[in-house]
């Protein structure tokens, strides 16, 4: 065993940056090119506003509820008010 040790470390030394080199041609092979990646990030985008359109949107209809709420309170007790009111 100790005679194969001196001439086993080489070889794994060696071996390091030809696995590194292979890893990185595979990893490249399926890195997304730069447009992809623009095309990603522009599609990102686009989504980020049409979620903030929508958040706004909704928050525009909670406050149209909220007044149509109180209305329709006010419209209530009137009618009650009115049912009470001696003729």
């Amino acid at each position: 065993m100790s005679s194969i040790l001196p001439f086993l470390i080489p070889i794994v030394a060696l071996f390091i940056p030809i696995v590194a080199i292979v890893a990185g041609a595979a990893t490249r092979k399926y890195r997304s090119p730069p447009e992809a990646q623009r095309e990603f990030r522009d599609y990102v985008h686009r989504l980020e506003r049409r979620v903030v359109e929508l958040e706004e949107s909704v928050r525009s209809l909670t406050s149209d509820l909220g007044k149509i709420e109180a209305d329709q309170r006010f419209l209530s007790r009137l009618l009650e008010d009115r049912t009470k009111a001696p003729p």
